[in-house]
Formats: C-alpha cells, sequence, structure tokens
C-alpha cells in the first residue's frame, strides 16, 4: 500500500510538484510523540532533517507542539504539526546544529540498511 501524498507539498498553482526545500527519505521507524504528558505510538512514514510524515491512530492537530522520539536516536526532536489529515500529520522539528546533525546521521544509517539487497528479494519493479 503506497502511503498518502503529504498535502502541504503539493504546489497544485502550477500543476503540481514538489516544494520541499530538501529531499526526505522514506524510512520506516517506529517513534513516540509526546505532548502534554501523554503519549502516542507513530510510524515514520517519510523524514528529513527539516521534518517527518507520521502515520498515528490518534489525530494531530495543526498547530500542536510535542516532542517525537525516535528509535534508535537518543535525540528528541522538538516539534511542531504543520498539517494533518487525521491518520496522518506532517511535523517540522526545531532542533539545534548538533540535534540536526545527529538526525542527518540517523537518516543515512536507516537509507543505508534500506538499500541492501536480500539474495532472497526479487529485484526491482518496472512499473508504466
Amino acid at each position: 500500500m503506497d502511503s498518502p501524498q503529504t498535502p502541504d507539498m503539493m504546489d497544485r498553482s502550477s500543476g503540481g510538484g514538489d516544494r520541499r526545500r530538501v529531499s526526505r527519505q522514506i524510512l520506516p521507524v517506529s517513534g513516540r510523540w509526546t505532548a502534554d504528558g501523554r503519549w502516542v505510538h507513530v510510524l515514520v512514514e517519510n523524514i528529513s532533517p527539516l521534518g517527518a510524515a507520521l502515520s498515528t491512530v490518534v489525530p494531530l492537530a495543526e498547530g500542536d507542539r510535542g516532542i517525537l522520539s525516535l528509535e534508535g536516536l537518543g535525540v528528541p526532536m522538538s516539534s511542531r504539526v504543520c498539517w494533518s489529515t487525521g491518520a496522518i500529520a506532517g511535523v517540522c522539528f526545531d532542533l539545534d546544529a548538533a540535534g540536526a546533525a545527529a538526525l542527518s546521521a540517523h537518516i543515512d544509517r536507516h537509507a543505508a540498511k534500506a538499500r541492501i539487497l536480500m539474495p532472497w528479494a526479487p529485484g526491482p519493479v518496472n512499473r508504466p
């Protein structure tokens, strides 16, 4: 199943296109969104050093602030919900230079693992 398009990044005024300043990696990583003393499990749909799209069973409201903690990354990320469709929310990170560097390294490590070919896995699928 394909992930839904992130609505905040589509430029419909000029016939479509991606307005992101940096590319995002499709990285299925588990995490935890914490706000107001409560937390909810999230799955990262895609991520960049500037933000991420999160799947969650509890809707996050646009403008909400919270902390995103990712599995395997010891840096909690202060974040703001930039858009939400209910089950999917886009968050923007508020990171200092050290936090951004740690996140970039984390993304690179996981992206490298995602490119490892398994001997039993079929090759790339050519779609029309």
